[in-house]
């Protein structure tokens, strides 16, 4: 069974990486995004197999939206034996906000995070704007990745329901990481999903539960 599981150390140190990779684009464009507590959820229905989360870059800000954020979905089917899929749905989700780096706790981000969740809802985005970012992403990320997305399975691990039913959560952030670690081959830029709670604040007490093992390349590999 995959395991897209990490811990909160992991998860900082993907951060901080990221950070050391794009500290501009981090600063200035995002670091990551907020996300309403059931963005997840549709994936877990029976008949899905996964959370598809595709990276944007939208270098004019058009449609409203932000310069680099994820939009999200749930699929009915993966598969990549014709290489990059495309998006499912005719509407996929984007995040309610996104945020950047803003130069403190490098090596603690989640320790010190806090997302601005008053009135938070998430937004929209046609499929069509979706391909066309993701497109753009991979132009401008070419040589940190190969696919622009993060797909967690559902269908054959438990994972992403276990994140979801944490004590506590109200809220879930993305944050954009990276790895050279051979494992991940091109596809660097690692996308970490961490639990909020009522404040907007990164849950650190106990033992709580990020996710970032997605494809591609397949967990475990």
């Amino acid at each position: 069974m995959a395991d897209f599981k990490i811990n909160l150390d992991q998860a900082n140190h993907y951060i901080e990486k990221f950070i050391d990779e794009y500290g501009t684009k981090a600063s200035n464009d995002a670091l990551g995004g907020t996300l309403e507590k059931d963005s997840l959820n549709g994936a877990l229905a029976s008949d899905k197999v996964g959370s598809m989360a595709w990276f944007c870059w939208n270098p004019n800000e058009s449609g409203g939206y932000d310069r680099f954020f994820m939009a999200i979905e749930a699929l009915t089917s993966y598969s990549t034996i014709n290489g990059v899929p495309d998006p499912e749905n005719s509407s996929l989700i984007s995040p309610g906000n996104t945020f950047t780096y803003d130069d403190e706790h490098k090596d603690e981000i989640l320790n010190h995070h806090k997302s601005d969740v008053d009135n938070l809802s998430n937004g929209s985005i046609s499929k069509s704007d979706v391909e066309d970012f993701k497109d753009n992403f991979i132009e401008v990320f070419d040589d940190n990745t190969e696919y622009p997305y993060s797909f967690t399975d559902t269908a054959e691990s438990n994972d992403l329901e276990d994140f979801t039913n944490q004590d506590d959560i109200e809220y879930i952030a993305y944050f954009f990481g990276y790895s050279d670690d051979a494992v991940y081959g091109d596809n660097k830029i690692r996308l970490i999903f961490a639990p909020l709670d009522s404040h907007g604040e990164v849950i650190t007490s106990g033992s709580p539960i990020f996710l970032q093992k997605s494809a591609p390349p397949p967990p475990d590999s």
